[in-house]
């Protein structure tokens, strides 16, 4: 697949060396095609016109210096975070404004001895990441969805639908089935991402982070003052206006478990570490599901036995940690609805009933 970069650099002599550079380089089993632009206001206006998968970008106008105001390149990342995702790598003499700015997604070299290589570095680790081409391969994904859903589907079955079209919008049944589409094993494929696997869950897969901006319900994770909660109330009796009250489940901090505690007091213990892991998979009783840890929480146990009610408009002095993804949030329902929707019964006398059939 090929990787469209643009190059936004007003030193002329720069980009001429750097394309001959990159210009049709390998990584892996892309290829490379960069384009250049020698102004910012070109540079701007190229971004809106066509869809990159990389920008390197330089940050002055004219000659970087401290006393130069022209810092065009940081204009264009504001713009940029506006508008539109792109990973940005700064090439620039002076960099120091960015240094703040460096994550996986935004880039910093300078254009010192061993520069060009080092651009090249970054870029190679960059593709590596995928995050460049995960707009393309969803943009591929999504316009393949559409081709088959009305060339494959609607078109050749025209003469069934066309007796409901009335009682259904297209857009949205074909909006609903590309949302379905995007099983974990089929975002897999989509992304060709190998850190994706298919046998094992990571504890970020559990959530939706940050939660969508939509109305608050079933496993929707909300804290106060420190305490976190688990909404168990149904979203559509939220959103239908049919709640007084929000139900919450309490969630308790994995350490204050005596389990827990018991393991750290002796790890070499099988049996501690057997009875810890119980409750890691929550198979410790219908009562309790645990939430595994993340840098937005710390590990916790939802513990069904300890509920409050809170009004609704209680739930805006609450703020929305994460949500809860599909299957662990009807997961979480189900371990809620077994645990206070079983019937206790007493114990049958099964000697009596083993007496019975021996005589």
């Amino acid at each position: 697949m090929n990787i469209q970069i643009l190059m936004i650099d007003d030193d002329q002599k720069n980009t001429e060396s750097i394309k001959k550079i990159l210009h049709g380089e390998k990584v892996g089993e892309h290829k490379i095609l960069l384009e250049t632009v020698n102004d910012f206001q070109s540079g701007k206006k190229k971004l809106k016109s066509h869809d990159y998968d990389l920008l390197i970008l330089d940050i002055f106008k004219g000659k970087p210096s401290s006393s130069n105001p022209h810092r065009d390149g940081i204009k264009i990342l504001r713009d940029i975070k506006k508008t539109t995702f792109i990973p940005v790598i700064f090439f620039s003499g002076l960099t120091k404004d960015v240094e703040n700015l460096k994550t996986d997604i935004i880039r910093v070299v300078t254009k010192t001895a061993g520069g060009n290589k080092a651009l090249l570095d970054e870029i190679t680790q960059i593709i590596n990441t995928n995050i460049p081409l995960i707009k393309k391969k969803l943009k591929n994904h999504i316009d393949e969805s559409m081709r088959s859903y009305f060339w494959d589907f609607v078109q050749r079955d025209w003469d069934n639908f066309s007796k409901n079209i009335d009682e259904v919008s297209l857009g949205y049944l074909l909006t609903r089935r590309i949302a379905k589409s995007f099983s974990k094993e089929r975002i897999k494929q989509i992304l060709n991402d190998r850190k994706i696997s298919e046998e094992t869950i990571y504890p970020l897969e559990y959530y939706i982070y940050p939660p969508p901006n939509e109305i608050l319900g079933t496993g929707d994770i909300i804290s106060k003052n420190g305490k976190f909660y688990v909404v168990v109330t149904p979203s559509c009796d939220v959103a239908q206006n049919k709640a007084d009250f929000i139900h919450l489940a309490k969630c308790i901090p994995l350490k204050n478990f005596d389990e827990f505690k018991e393991y750290i007091a002796n790890r070499s213990s099988k049996t501690k570490l057997d009875e810890l892991k119980l409750i890691l998979k929550s198979n410790k009783k219908d009562r309790y599901f645990f939430l595994p840890q993340t840098h937005f929480i710390d590990n916790l146990v939802i513990d069904f036995q300890q509920m409050i009610s809170i009004k609704i408009n209680e739930a805006k002095k609450y703020k929305r940690v994460a949500k809860l993804d599909s299957p662990f949030s009807e997961s979480m329902t189900a371990y809620f609805l077994r645990h206070y929707n079983r019937v206790g019964i007493e114990d049958l006398n099964v000697e009596y009933i083993i007496n019975k059939i021996n005589t």
